[in-house]
């Protein structure tokens, strides 16, 4: 458990998405960027090998811009450290 407790510590996370300073980095259920604004999640399946994208804001259109960016390789790739495939990602939309 610490080798993966060390393992996710040492992610690249990103500083900023759009322009929003992350703010706080939740790590209990996979990686969730906060902003004051929104937030994006990524979250690797325990039974199959994929990622899932989460994001939640107050509209449908930054939310599905957000959700873009999730499926971007080169974010998620920053992030995991390694490619992932488009067809491995699933998308979902949540609005607060």
């Amino acid at each position: 458990m610490k080798s993966l407790k060390r393992g996710i510590d040492n992610l690249k996370l990103p500083d900023a998405l759009f322009g929003h300073k992350v703010e706080r980095v939740n790590k209990l259920d996979g990686i969730k960027l906060i902003t004051k604004d929104f937030w994006l999640m990524f979250r690797a399946s325990g039974t199959e090998p994929i990622v899932r994208v989460y994001a939640e804001s107050k509209s449908q259109v930054l939310s599905d811009k957000l959700i873009e960016l999730g499926k971007k390789d080169d974010l998620c790739s920053m992030i995991f450290v390694r490619p992932c495939r488009q067809s491995y990602l699933k998308y979902f939309l949540v609005f607060g």
